[in-house]
């Protein structure tokens, strides 16, 4: 907070327009004395080294807000209306990639994708419940039109 406070009240901006002020007078002896050309890197250093006070100050007080903001941030984590850390997008991609790698069913992913995103315990789940979501899926018809399709190699049951 130091750092605003010198910002506020210009403390520093005199040092850096007197330093400024140095190098602004000695680039321009040097430019009278010897004419160098505008491209010359002690020419270029000299006219580079000098500090925008604006940019400089935006730098100073950017480190102390994010610093602010950081504490504020893991004071308020526990906060009902703060975010959760991941997102349910997040958590039903992983719950997904863990299914699709134990092999499990359909159903069975669906299902754990559904808890996933609704935020229920697996392990509340009944069978009789599990039993239930199949029977509601078996109902489905683009459930069923995908369910018919896995390993035919895309095509679906012709009727005969």
């Amino acid at each position: 907070m130091a750092d605003i406070e010198i910002v506020v009240d210009r403390i520093a901006d005199m040092r850096i327009q007197d330093m400024n002020t140095v190098l602004e007078v000695a680039r321009q002896k040097v430019m009278k004395e010897y004419a160098p050309d505008e491209m010359d890197v002690y020419m270029r250093t000299l006219e580079v080294t000098q500090i925008n006070e604006t940019d400089y100050f935006s730098y100073i007080i950017h480190e102390d807000m994010d610093e602010i903001t950081e504490t504020i941030r893991e004071n308020h984590r526990k906060d009902t209306t703060t975010a959760d850390e991941t997102t349910p997008t997040q958590d039903g991609i992983k719950v997904l990639m863990h299914s699709i790698l134990d092999q499990k069913d359909e159903t069975t992913v669906l299902l754990k994708q559904l808890c996933a995103q609704m935020q229920i315990p697996e392990e509340k789940i009944t069978e009789e419940e599990v039993r239930a979501f199949r029977s509601m899926m078996q109902k489905s018809r683009l459930f069923k039109k995908q369910m018919s399709m896995r390993g035919k190699g895309g095509h679906a049951n012709k009727r005969r």
